[in-house]
């Protein structure tokens, strides 16, 4: 029961602290193309995170963290909460989602999608997972990210050890009415993952980076099963 009530805890934390503004039109229009666009990569890759499996017996699975990128985003070191969940079906395949919002000053990011994780090879030590996400919630524009990710686990003794290799689509309509950026426009973001479980008693902490050659990600992350 401690453990739970320390998950919870760190769950409320989470619901009430961000730092980030997705907001494009405070940029004139001789900067708006590169910096929307700009915005639009960083929420799809960070859209694309998933929950990383080790099979045990456990029905499901429950995720959260932060985010960050290397670099200010309009004019802020952004920290992005994660939140995601898995429930097993078999013993080799997962329905993975993310559901979930939070507060910011002028606007109220909302986050859902569904998606498959299946597990093969020797102990299940390689998964193949699609996801599907949306955006939504935010005055200037909305967002659907795809991800295809191939992930290996390397288990260690005193934890796990991930590599990946993912790739990305989006599809963004932008609501700001402007003379130089179009209405739609979309993209393609392909990358490689490394992350690291440990537990602890009953939960795992998690490192995580994503790195292409545009943007590097980094994740924080708390880990727990149940049931």
């Amino acid at each position: 029961m401690k453990n739970q009530l320390v998950f919870l805890g760190i769950l409320f934390s989470f619901a009430i602290s961000q730092k980030l503004n997705f907001r494009i039109n405070e940029f004139d229009d001789s900067e708006i193309i590169q910096k929307s666009e700009n915005i639009s990569y960083l929420s799809s890759l960070w859209l694309a995170d998933q929950i990383s499996i080790v099979p045990n017996n456990n029905k499901l699975i429950i995720k959260l963290g932060y985010s960050t990128f290397l670099g200010k985003i309009n004019n802020l070191n952004w920290v992005l909460p994660n939140f995601n969940i898995a429930f097993k079906l078999t013993d080799n395949l997962f329905i993975s989602g993310k559901f979930y919002g939070f507060h910011l000053e002028n606007d109220i990011p909302q986050i859902n999608g569904t998606g498959l994780q299946y597990l093969f090879g020797n102990d299940y030590t390689w998964v193949f997972s699609y996801q599907k996400n949306a955006l939504n919630g935010l005055t200037d524009f909305r967002l659907v990210s795809s991800t295809y990710i191939l992930e290996k686990n390397l288990p260690l003794s005193f934890g796990d050890l991930f590599f990946s290799a993912a790739s990305n689509s989006y599809q963004q309509k932008n609501y700001y009415s402007s003379s130089v950026i179009s209405n739609e426009f979309d993209g393609d973001i392909n990358f490689i993952g490394i992350k690291i479980l440990i537990p602890i008693k009953n939960i795992k902490f998690g490192a995580f980076a994503n790195i292409n050659q545009r943007h590097s990600f980094f994740q924080l992350s708390l880990l727990k099963s149940f049931f």
